[in-house]
C-alpha cells in the first residue's frame, strides 16, 4: 500500500510531498518502498545528486540498483571528487550483472 501511495505521489510537487518522498526513501523499513520513492523522485526530477549517492549505500541491493541508475541521470560535477570515486568504486563492485539473476528470483533479502 506504501509503494502505491508513494507512485502516486507523483502527481503532487508540494513542498511536503518532496520532503515525505525523500524521507520515506531514506529510512522506510521496506525496501520495495524504499525504491519506489527513489523511482518517483527521479521521475519527478526533484532531487540532487547528493541524494540519490546517499541512497547508493542502501542495505538492500534492489535499492541500491535504483540510486545508481538515478544517479547515472544527474550531473557528477555535483558530487566532490572524493564522493565521485567512492561511488564510482562502489558501483563497480555492485554491478546489475553480479545480481540480476537473484533479483530477478526474489532470492535477496538484503
Amino acid at each position: 500500500m506504501r509503494c502505491l501511495a508513494a507512485e502516486n505521489l507523483r502527481m503532487f510537487r508540494t513542498t511536503d510531498v518532496i520532503k515525505d518522498l525523500k524521507y520515506f526513501g531514506r529510512s522506510d523499513p521496506a525496501p520495495e518502498v524504499r525504491r519506489v520513492c527513489i523511482i518517483t523522485i527521479k521521475e519527478m526530477d526533484i532531487a540532487a545528486s547528493k541524494f540519490f549517492y546517499e541512497m547508493c549505500f542502501d542495505p538492500t541491493i534492489k535499492v541500491r540498483l535504483e540510486a545508481f541508475r538515478a544517479l547515472a541521470t544527474r550531473p557528477m560535477g555535483a558530487l566532490s571528487t572524493e564522493k565521485q570515486e567512492k561511488v564510482i568504486f562502489w558501483g563497480l563492485n555492485q554491478t546489475e550483472r553480479k545480481y540480476s539473476d537473484k533479483i530477478m528470483n526474489n532470492d535477496m533479502v538484503h
